[in-house]
């Protein structure tokens, strides 16, 4: 007469394999958050370098960095679609702003909001999420440029809680993250 083998699992070690599978999901997930919220704030990283060698450029030109002083007259700043909406704003829309100067933009879909030189004047708002500004930094971190220094500023929320990530970069290449919302 042949043998029955009953194999299979224990309704206990079922309970003990669901269990240790939930605590390590409760130590990975909220690990795995900060790491893709430091992968977002790597964006704020390339484009305040990017803004920085544009800063360089403009100054090579013109003897002075872009900014409201250095941008009086106005310049055509060709980003818009034929015969669609421009690929993103600038304040002021007119073509005098310090990026249109610059000829910067953020490539993609920008998380962050940039500005460069003083007041509102001269921003690139968030495509991606809620367009912070960059007064919501406290202090605010980007003072008057001159015309032998500048700062430039990025803004942006990486994970959904009201505190921003806040970004500078002067004309010494000094990175600062002035506010950080990991």
């Amino acid at each position: 007469m042949l043998k029955k083998n009953k194999k299979g699992f224990t309704l206990i070690e079922l309970m003990i394999v669901v269990a240790i599978i939930g605590i390590l999901a409760a130590i990975a997930i909220p690990n795995f958050m900060k790491f893709q919220a430091k992968a977002k704030q790597s964006e704020a990283k390339t484009n305040l370098g990017a803004i920085y060698v544009a800063q360089l450029a403009y100054f090579a030109n013109s003897n002075t960095y872009a900014d409201i002083v250095a941008v009086q007259d106005p310049i055509t700043c060709n980003r818009a679609v034929v015969g669609g909406p421009s690929l993103y704003v600038t304040v002021p829309d007119d073509g005098s702003g310090a990026f249109c100067a610059m000829n910067w933009e953020p490539a993609g879909q920008n998380r962050y909001t940039y500005q460069a030189g003083a007041g509102t004047g001269h921003t690139i708002a968030a495509k991606l999420g809620t367009s912070i500004w960059v007064d919501s930094c406290d202090p605010v971190i980007v003072p008057d440029s001159t015309s032998v220094s500048f700062i430039a500023a990025a803004v942006g929320n990486v994970d959904s809680d009201p505190e921003p990530d806040c970004w500078s970069v002067n004309e010494l290449k000094q990175l600062k993250n002035e506010m950080n919302d990991i």
